[in-house]
């Protein structure tokens, strides 16, 4: 499977909790978590940096319809 993005060396959040290590996305999608070898790409290291799920601010104020 080739990837289109690598997160090397970062602090995955989940819902198990915190784990370090890559995470490969294919298409839009998570499809590997944990040590990945091999090439993407796109490659980022994030080091030291947390990934984290996708989440809306509750609190945002939008202007609509201006």
């Amino acid at each position: 499977m080739t990837l289109d993005l690598l997160l090397k060396n970062a602090k995955i959040v989940t819902s198990s909790g915190i784990l370090e290590g890559d995470l490969g996305v294919s298409d839009g999608k998570i499809v590997q978590i944990g040590k990945i070898a091999g090439k993407a790409a796109q490659e980022k290291d994030c080091k030291g940096l947390f990934v984290l799920p996708g989440a809306i601010d509750m609190h945002v104020h939008f202007r609509e319809p201006g």
